[in-house]
């Protein structure tokens, strides 16, 4: 629709094609709900002309959902445009209780389209997760996310995602089909 928007916009991330584009934003004008002052991550498809906003709240039933509470950072785009990764300190991104602790989400890029106010919503799933179903529970952070979106790399100082960990930073590698997470 043309619109620009009335606060700065930061990183951003890009399909290979061009046609997807994730970023970062505080602007309270791009999608409706984003009036709050954190900073958004969301997708703009060029082909469409539609912009999606990836981090939202998860609501129980589905349903229309809010902006986050909590800053949203580091977006990166997969090659073939399906699914996009984000960091984000807001609580109830998923259903998956995790604090203030910044944790890594995967999300897709391909879901129905409906009008905004019928609440479509790319639903992320977090990446930064133990083998058992725990959240990280230290920042997780800086994802980057393979051609075809399998695979979600990013670095944690989380002390229970693996044996023997001291808080350091370390990168990981989640499989996204599997659930293994290397490091």
């Amino acid at each position: 629709d043309g619109v620009a928007g009335n606060a700065p916009a930061g990183r951003s991330s890009l399909s290979f094609d061009g046609g997807q584009v994730v970023f970062e934003s505080t602007a309270t004008n791009l999608f409706p709900g984003s009036a709050n002052s954190f900073t958004d991550i969301l997708r703009y498809d060029g082909l469409s002309g539609m912009r999606d906003r990836l981090s939202q709240t998860a609501i129980p039933g589905g349903g229309v959902a809010n902006a986050a509470d909590g800053a949203s950072l580091n977006p990166a785009a997969s090659a073939d445009g399906r699914w996009a990764a984000f960091a984000s300190d807001a609580p109830g991104i998923t259903l998956m209780p995790s604090g203030r602790v910044r944790q890594v989400y995967r999300a897709s890029l391909v879901y129905p389209r409906l009008p905004l106010n019928e609440g479509a919503t790319p639903t992320p799933s977090v990446v930064s997760i133990t083998a058992a179903g725990a959240v990280g529970n230290g920042l997780s952070d800086n994802p980057a996310v393979s051609q075809d979106g399998r695979y979600v790399a990013f670095d944690s100082t989380a002390t229970n995602l693996g044996a023997g960990l001291d808080g350091s930073r370390h990168v990981w590698r989640k499989d996204l089909v599997t659930g293994m997470l290397l490091h």
